[in-house]
């Protein structure tokens, strides 16, 4: 074996390629010298080579590199890389243009077009110039970042000079006084109100208390007194926030930009629009209005142009209608509510919304401390004073049509139109007969509430087009802009769910059809909870119509349970309702009406789509406006959208109808109307009922949605706070409802007579009640068992029920009675058991009557009566079930005769050889209807110890007892057989 270090020599020699050591000549000294010198000049060559390989290799991968130079591939991979972001950047570039083009129009695009192209001029003639890549990109960031800014200041000035100050609206210094006020509308184009001239008292800035002036301030614009109508940091701050999505950013205006807004601008916030309109308030605000007015005029501008709720207009009227003092006289707290309410004049109005006005009077007290105007001490004394102690009593007159106006306001408010900010003519479709009876209602003209704090909200809507026609919105509305039953509310509906949530799905995914069958019995949640129907029974078999009709919960929870839950939410979702959604699906309470709930204008536009064939119109009080300003015109009818089948929509209507006539929907029949309507009521927990010591029966919320062929009317009743002293039972609130709306059916439905139209859709038929699946009634169903109900064409039953055919009679029926044992014996042909019979029917077989009273039942071909003392009569054999005898044959009929026969009193007992002769014949007598008749008798002598049958003859001469049997005819036919006992001696 070699050893380690001759390996290492030989390896050694192998990889520099020298001579071995053996065969080295003298010579090799000078030519080691030359090699060391040519392997420095190498080795350096290569240093050299391998740095720029280094270099190289930051940007190019090493397959690509051979020596110092880039092949052709390289080269070819590079300009492919440059074409592709060329052509990303030209993309990128379009985009650019056109997103300019429709944000900014053409002549800001110009701007845009250009400042691209010189950055891109630039960008390229640096590449052209400059080898080195760092330096490169050095420069192109430079350029870019220096060109940039002179294109933002540039498009900026123009933006500013082209769509702003050349766009800005005339600044008309009458304007910041006075403006045209907003007309509203009926849906004939009368005038029903002029909105901006009710309520309004101007005041000087000397007149206003320090506090208000100071609550103001703190709240709507802290530097007020600093800036020149424009604060950068705040608008900047508010910026920021806004595209974080912070609720509580704001938007970053001064009070002279709210002036300027709420006197010549709009109020659009969104998108390029709401840009342009911002950066018009700051023009305005700054070369406008601060060069021309001093602070103190810009405050009084604001203060007395704000519609501040309650029909009021600026602080002093504010001041009078909320605390029956001036502006100049109000307290920290008063002073407080007030600069709290420009944010929000409906939301924090301390009449209708006392408790918003606490939390936001506490929001503008803390700005106040937080700027210096007030101490800790007095915000928390200012706070601890109740809203209501401060408040005058509501005096004014109830405004004509306010709860329609009110309606009107709040649907344009949320669209961002705000009538009172803004001069518009608004077309409303107020019919203002209609609305005159509702408003009557609720002001106790036409109708008697029996209970005095008692609330209700109605809506009435046109079915076939989404038209809001008359609003009751609550009653003792002193003032506009209160608060709305009829559209703000959020009640659970109870059980005018059901045909929302159950039924109507069923029909329409599931096929159902209005005599779908249904088993009231105890049941429960998925969960495992039990639930009960309102009277705690249960009602078993019962058809869709029945079930929706007297509103069992049981039944109605199963329909939910077997639709697909996700339909379920399609379905109610698409009919405006708002339910409460975890996880894509809908907790099973929805089936009972037990989620967050409605408004009765919500439930009105839902039933609609039953009353009009199956579309659903979202409801709308505005027609259209017009803005006076500018007479621009924006209409705001809704397209109708198709939510289910005309068969369903017609189905869920005829069931309805069956509430009204003979359900629990009764209370809402209006003599001369064809009506469709659900009632509905919901009830408080326990701990609720425990609190207040309430009883078990209160009830919370009290509904009914009903509609004809033209309207559609939802209507709530109830107390807006449950306490020990405010309450109503579910027996007082049934009653109470019903009165309320037959009085609003009065006043909206048209008495035309005019029904639902049938559509092809369905088909009509008699059903057997009872079968399940439904099976057509047949010719010898009772009419007593017979229901009309509705399909959908192609889904109906084909089948005809045989529970109801005729069995048929028996035949060869005899009747005969044994007057010796006192045993009658009726026998007949046995009938063949049927192959279709139901096991629920109970044993087939015979039910036995005589002269029409039932005896008894039998599965044989015969009955026996024994101990039988009266046989005389009809006997009657008829074919029939145990149980069930609806299809029990007509029955066949046999007499037995009323003849009395009888041994003889006198007759010979004990006898010897001398009665050889004796004549046992004439010991017998038969009496019928109290005349003897005449009888022939056989005999026979039985000897008792054999049970032998002798000769009268032989037993004469034997001693001992002997039995006589009689075998008794009259007219040929036995008519009893008779047996006594007699001694030879």
């Amino acid at each position: 074996m070699a050893s380690p270090k001759r390996n290492k020599t030989k390896s050694r020699a192998r990889a520099t390629n020298y001579p071995s050591r053996s065969t080295r000549s003298s010579s090799t000294t000078i030519k080691r010298a030359a090699t060391k010198s040519s392997d420095k000049i190498k080795k350096k060559y290569d240093s050299s080579s391998r740095n720029e390989e280094r270099l190289l290799d930051r940007t190019h991968s090493k397959r690509n590199y051979s020596g110092s130079l880039y092949n052709r591939k390289t080269a070819r991979k590079e300009t492919i890389d440059k074409n592709k972001i060329s052509a990303s950047a030209i993309i990128v570039l379009l985009v650019i243009v056109i997103a300019s083009f429709i944000t900014m129009g053409w002549e800001l695009t110009i701007f845009v077009i250009l400042g691209l192209g010189i950055i891109l001029g630039i960008s390229y003639f640096t590449n052209s110039l400059m080898k080195k890549r760092w330096a490169k990109r050095t420069i192109n960031v430079l350029v870019v970042l220096f060109l940039l800014l002179i294109f933002v200041l540039t498009a900026g000035g123009a933006f500013f000079a082209y769509k702003v100050v050349a766009d800005a609206p005339e600044f008309n210094e009458e304007k910041l006084n006075r403006k045209e006020s907003t007309l509203i509308y009926d849906n004939q184009n009368q005038l029903i109100v002029e909105l901006g001239t009710e309520k309004r008292e101007i005041i000087k800035y000397e007149e206003l208390s320090e506090e208000l002036i100071n609550a103001v301030i703190a709240t709507e614009d802290s530097r007020f007194f600093q800036h020149q109508g424009f604060d950068a940091a705040r608008f900047l701050k508010a910026t920021l926030g806004q595209i974080q999505g912070k609720d509580n950013a704001g938007g970053g205006s001064t009070i002279s930009m709210q002036v300027i807004k709420n006197s010549f601008t709009s109020v659009e916030s969104k998108g390029f629009q709401g840009i342009k309109r911002k950066f018009t308030d700051i023009y305005l605000s700054i070369f406008k209005l601060e060069k021309s007015y001093t602070k103190q005029e810009i405050i009084e501008f604001y203060v007395n142009n704000h519609f501040l709720g309650s029909n009021s207009y600026g602080v002093e009227q504010a001041s009078l209608t909320y605390f029956g003092k001036k502006a100049s006289e109000l307290t920290l707290p008063e002073a407080a509510i007030i600069a709290g309410m420009f944010q929000a004049p409906s939301s924090y109005n301390p009449f209708n919304n006392p408790e918003n006005t606490t939390k936001r009077r506490a929001e503008v007290l803390s700005l106040m401390r937080r700027h210096g105007y007030i101490t800790k001490d007095e915000e928390e004394l200012a706070n601890a004073v109740p809203v209501q102690s401060l408040l005058v009593n509501k005096t004014g007159e109830e405004v004509e049509f306010g709860a329609y106006i009110d309606t009107v306001i709040e649907e344009l408010e949320d669209k961002d139109i705000y009538p009172y900010k803004e001069p518009l003519l608004i077309y409303t479709n107020m019919n203002r007969e209609k609305q005159s009876r509702l408003d009557d209602i609720f002001s106790g003209k036409t109708f008697d509430w029996v209970y005095p704090e008692v609330q209700s909200g109605i809506a009435a809507v046109e079915v076939n087009s989404g038209k809001i026609i008359a609003v009751g919105a609550g009653r003792n509305r002193n003032d506009a802009r209160t608060y709305n039953y009829a559209t703000m509310i959020r009640r659970q509906i109870g059980s005018v769910a059901k045909p929302l949530f159950d039924y109507g799905p069923g029909i329409e995914y599931n096929n159902w059809s209005t005599y779908t069958p249904f088993i009231d019995e105890p049941h429960s949640y998925s969960t495992g909870q039990a639930i009960r129907n309102s009277d705690g029974a249960f009602m078993g078999f019962m058809t869709l119509r029945r079930a929706l009709a007297l509103s069992r919960n049981i039944p109605a929870l199963k329909a939910f349970q077997q639709v697909d839950n996700k339909k379920v939410l399609e379905f109610v979702q698409n009919l405006g309702i708002k339910p409460e959604v975890l996880n894509g699906s809908l907790h099973e309470a929805h089936s009972l009406g037990a989620f967050n709930g409605a408004s009765p204008l919500e439930m009105a536009a839902a039933y609609a789509a039953f009353a009009n064939g199956g579309t659903y119109y979202k409801p709308y009080s505005v027609n259209k406006i017009v803005y006076r300003e500018t007479n621009e015109i924006v209409d705001f009818a809704p397209t109708g959208v198709k939510v289910m089948s005309d068969s369903t929509a017609f189905m869920i209507t005829d069931v309805l109808k069956t509430s009204v006539l003979s359900g629990l929907a009764s209370g809402a029949r209006i003599n001369g109307i064809n009506i469709a309507a659900k009632t509905g009521t919901t009830n408080f927990p326990k701990d609720i009922l425990r609190k207040y010591g309430l009883p078990n029966s209160t009830a919370h919320d009290a509904w009914v949605v009903g509609y004809d062929p033209e309207y559609a009317i939802g209507m709530w009743y109830g107390y807006p706070k449950i306490d020990s002293k405010h309450y109503m039972t579910t027996y007082q609130s049934g009653p109470q409802r019903g009165r309320v709306f037959r009085a609003a059916g009065a006043a909206i439905f048209d008495r035309t007579g005019k029904d639902f139209a049938v559509p092809k859709s369905v088909v009509r038929l008699p059903i057997e009640l009872g079968t399940n699946p439904g099976a057509l009634a047949s010719g010898g169903t009772p009419s007593g068992q017979v229901v009309y109900e509705y399909f959908k064409k192609g889904t109906e039953p084909t089948e005809t029920s045989a529970k109801y055919n005729k069995l048929a009679n028996v035949t060869g029926l005899t009747a005969n009675h044994d007057s010796g044992s006192k045993t009658t014996f009726i026998t007949w042909n046995a009938v063949a058991t049927p192959d279709d019979a139901n096991p629920e029917y109970g044993k087939f077989g015979y039910k036995v009557y005589k002269d029409g009273k039932f005896i008894g039942f039998t599965t044989d071909n015969s009955f026996t009566i024994r101990n039988h003392d009266n046989p005389s009569g009809t006997y009657r054999v008829v074919t029939s079930f145990e149980i069930y005898s609806a299809n029990a044959s007509s029955g066949v009929s046999v007499g037995i005769d009323t003849v009395d026969v009888k041994i003889k009193p006198s007759a010979k007992h004990k006898f010897n050889s001398s009665d050889a002769s004796y004549n046992f014949a004439d010991d017998v007598i038969a009496i019928r209807d109290g005349k003897e008749i005449r009888t022939t008798s056989n005999i026979k002598v039985v000897d008792p110890l054999t049970n032998n049958t002798i000769s009268w003859a032989t037993a004469v001469n034997v001693p001992g007892a002997y039995i006589i049997n009689y075998s008794v005819y009259s007219e040929g036919k036995q008519i009893a057989t008779l047996s006594r006992e007699v001694e030879v001696i």
